[in-house]
């Protein structure tokens, strides 16, 4: 017997994202003709009634949605699943770091486990769907937890962030899949995904970890991260990097993202990585010495390094001609009374492998 089910929910803020190398985006804004939809998927508009739920949503007013249009639910008195594929396969450059990002709204029951141990059942799964070319192959990553919440949850618009660098230099196509697995408690108004992008930076990420044994402080139940630990927005801020890391031609550019509306956000960098502990209400994984390389005001959430007009990273960092490993976070101001007493929280953070 299925556990009795109670809506749950947190604030949310969706800023796009600019400034990576793109390798691949699509916000739905022409509907589905570029993916393969089976089951209930199908394009959304934040304009319809079903869509109005969820508006506004992270990018223009187009979504994909897994739901029944007439109902604004997915019940079909039935088990339903289906999935979500690119139509075209996609080359992955040979980046230090691939991820896939996307926007996420469910109003599901987000994996709910049905029966005990040593045989769960769960319900409602997620799961984001990557096919290799060659060497043939299709991999799922499961969105929801393995281990189950004991309610429905309902999960406002928030960035996810899945791991594709071990497929660097391959051609891949990308999806989402869902599965109801029984025919009951099928009202919540679905899932829905927007703002799909494959995106290669030079930074690799190596704290918080991936999934959801990350190790915030704060982190809400069942729910990853995509970047750093959840701020008092209920958003990851995310840093992302783009450019040359050549110290000879530096175009290094770090954006921060999902932070507070006007925060004040620190560029710091490392020139050691240590373990990862609890600061603030995040996790820091660098050693001594740090550096400040610059403070900037967010604007909705967004501040970005250099600032026109600054030195380059390279010139502030004083990194030598032969180049080296540094390690970069931005630290942001932060509501003392979101989780712990701390002011403070940070992005992920990020190592540069610095060339001549």
């Amino acid at each position: 017997m299925k556990p009795s089910h109670v809506l749950v929910a947190f604030a949310a803020s969706a800023v796009p994202a600019a400034a990576q190398h793109v390798v691949f985006q699509d916000g739905f804004e022409g509907g589905l003709s570029s993916w393969t939809a089976t089951g209930l998927w199908n394009p959304e508009s934040s304009a319809d009634v079903c869509g109005s739920i969820a508006a506004p949503f992270p990018e223009g007013t187009g979504a994909a949605w897994y739901g029944l249009p007439a109902t604004c639910n997915f019940m079909t008195s039935l088990e339903n699943s289906g999935s979500l594929v690119l139509n075209d396969w996609v080359d992955l450059p040979d980046s230090p770091s691939i991820g896939l990002h996307f926007w996420m709204w469910s109003e599901t029951e987000y994996c709910i486990t049905g029966l005990p141990p040593p045989n769960p059942t769960q319900f409602d799964v997620h799961t984001a769907i990557v096919i290799v070319e060659q060497p043939s192959g299709t991999f799922e990553v499961r969105l929801c937890p393995a281990d189950g919440p004991t309610v429905i949850f309902l999960l406002p618009w928030h960035e996810r962030r899945v791991d594709l660098s071990a497929f660097r230099g391959l051609r891949v196509r990308v999806g989402f899949g869902f599965d109801t697995v029984d025919d009951v408690s099928n009202d919540g108004l679905g899932w829905l995904v927007d703002d799909v992008r494959i995106l290669a930076e030079p930074g690799e990420r190596v704290c918080p970890g991936f999934g959801f044994s990350s190790g915030c402080p704060c982190l809400p139940t069942y729910v990853p991260v995509a970047g750093g630990c959840r701020n008092s927005t209920q958003q990851s801020a995310v840093l992302f990097s783009s450019g040359s890391v050549s110290v000879a031609g530096d175009t290094l550019q770090f954006r921060a993202e999902n932070m507070p509306p006007t925060t004040i956000g620190l560029l710091s960098q490392a020139s050691t990585q240590g373990a990862t502990v609890p600061f603030g209400d995040g996790l820091t994984c660098t050693g001594a010495p740090m550096s400040r390389l610059g403070t900037l005001q967010a604007s909705n959430g967004v501040a970005t390094w250099p600032p026109p007009g600054a030195p380059s990273i390279s010139q502030r960092g004083m990194i030598p001609p032969a180049g080296g490993v540094r390690f970069y976070s931005v630290f942001y101001r932060d509501a003392p009374s979101y989780c712990l007493p701390a002011t403070f929280n940070l992005t992920e953070t990020q190592r540069i492998q610095w060339l001549p």
